[in-house]
């Protein structure tokens, strides 16, 4: 009983190490800022000064999924650099660069509110290993 249990220890293990480090928070956290009526739509938008920093470790060719969590919350067009593609209206992919992915983000919403933002590998199943910002538009 003992092996057994080892063996699946050993096989747990292993299917963690391919996800490869951890994700950490390296910036960004927590924030509030101002929330503006955006004249063009009902929401209400709100840009963060700090850049949401993610610490991912040694990897290469990874790209770290920032999501905006909460209902209702989405990412209004906006400029980013290169290393950051748009996935959908409540996502971005950012790219790893020097162990770090970072993306300044201004948000809609409904009301000013507290959000939350995860950010997690783009490839992970169901925001496996997921960091949680939180942002206030007040």
């Amino acid at each position: 009983m003992v092996r057994a249990a080892g063996v699946v220890l050993a096989a747990a293990t292993a299917a963690s190490s391919n996800t490869g480090p951890r994700l950490h928070i390296a910036g960004g956290n927590p924030q509030s800022a101002t929330a503006y009526a955006s004249g063009i739509s009902a929401d209400y938008w709100t840009t963060f000064a700090a850049p949401l920093r993610v610490s991912a470790g040694p990897v290469k060719n990874v790209a770290i999924r920032f999501t905006c969590a909460s209902r209702g919350c989405t990412f209004p067009p906006q400029d980013q650099p290169d290393t950051v593609n748009r996935v959908d209206p409540a996502s971005y992919d950012v790219k790893v660069v020097n162990g770090t992915a970072e993306i300044t983000l201004t948000i809609a919403t409904a009301a000013p509110e507290t959000v939350t933002v995860l950010a997690y590998r783009s490839t992970a199943r169901a925001h496996a290993g997921a960091v949680a910002f939180t942002l206030t538009a007040r």
